[in-house]
């Protein structure tokens, strides 16, 4: 297998996700890393980087439920698979 290297932002977005545990979805992972970091984080490049990451099968995601609270769309929860670990 080769091996993938990932970026400083991958590495952040990724320990992230690992933190959230099963709360960990764009908007939260968005949310964590603005206020551990102190730096504005566009959601879209956490977007992108989630499924980039899960290309990179350090990451594999879940539609959940639809809530009142989304406008009625579902979220994708992201979960480290054990590659992601070991990274």
């Amino acid at each position: 297998m080769r091996r993938t290297f990932l970026g400083e932002f991958e590495e952040l977005v990724l320990l992230t996700v690992a933190i959230l545990g099963k709360n960990a979805y764009a908007v939260t992972v968005t949310q964590e890393l603005e206020n551990k970091t102190g730096r504005l984080v566009g959601f879209s490049s956490v977007h992108t980087t989630l499924q980039r990451l899960e290309e990179k099968s350090y990451l594999t995601s879940v539609m959940g439920g639809a809530t009142a609270e989304h406008g009625g769309r579902r979220k994708r929860f992201f979960v480290v698979t054990a590659l992601g670990q070991k990274h």
